[in-house]
């Protein structure tokens, strides 16, 4: 029994169409996956840069301790109480502005996080999509090759241009 061509146009078209679905479906995934990666960089980009920050607080805070020292051995004054308040301010200035560079890493690092899970999940939403497009895709095809054998009409009179109703 041969198949006719417009049995063989269905199944063809069905088939290139599924093909179709499915690659689109594996791209969309693997460019998630390359954009949470991109992100999780990018996490690790603002980690480097919050030590950095952190280094130049503790760097600023001992080049002022070292000039204070300096300050109280010229002016002979070794346990004078107003520099040494100085000092104490300087270092609650600097835990407290490190505490805050800390935080906001943390912040950026839960918001990376975040969005890379939720490109990943996305990714994988569109794959399903398009897995379900292609058995849409099959079952259609199957409807028109089945109507074609049985010899009714394939276009559905409710749609067909040359009628008016």
């Amino acid at each position: 029994m041969a198949i006719e061509p417009t049995t063989a146009l269905y199944i063809g078209s069905a088939l290139m169409r599924g093909l179709m679905l499915n690659r689109a479906g594996r791209i969309a995934r693997q460019q998630a996956a390359l954009e949470a990666r991109r992100i999780k960089e990018q996490a690790k980009f603002r980690q480097l840069q919050a030590i950095q920050e952190h280094n130049q607080i503790m760097e600023s805070l001992e080049t002022f301790m070292d000039t204070n020292t300096a300050l109280q051995g010229i002016m002979g004054r070794s346990n004078d109480r107003s520099l040494n308040a100085i000092r104490k301010k300087a270092e609650k200035n600097a835990q407290i502005a490190s505490g805050r560079t800390r935080l906001q890493n943390l912040a950026d690092q839960a918001k990376f996080a975040s969005q890379a899970q939720t490109r990943l999940l996305q990714g994988k939403n569109q794959q399903a999509m398009y897995k379900m497009n292609t058995i849409s895709t099959f079952i259609s095809a199957a409807y028109g090759v089945s109507r074609l054998e049985s010899g009714t009409p394939t276009v559905d009179p409710r749609y067909d241009m040359g009628k008016v109703t």
